[in-house]
């Protein structure tokens, strides 16, 4: 199943090559997964050069969000 438009993949992209040229950059997420049975919610902020790896604000409901 593809999760991502070609639109989204692009801006995922484009915020990971900004925070390569500029670490103290601070991207928006660009798309926002999340389970409809659960509190888990994954907001997306960069698509990493393998096309398979995302790294964002991750929350999986336990009231202590991480970055990953």
């Amino acid at each position: 199943m593809i999760l991502l438009t070609p639109e989204l993949h692009a801006a995922l992209r484009a915020n990971a090559e900004r925070t390569v040229r500029d670490p103290r950059s601070d991207p928006v997420p660009v798309a926002r997964f999340f389970s409809p049975v659960g509190a888990a919610t994954w907001l997306a902020t960069e698509l990493y050069d393998d096309g398979d790896t995302l790294f964002g604000l991750v929350d999986l409901g336990f009231g202590c969000p991480e970055l990953g």
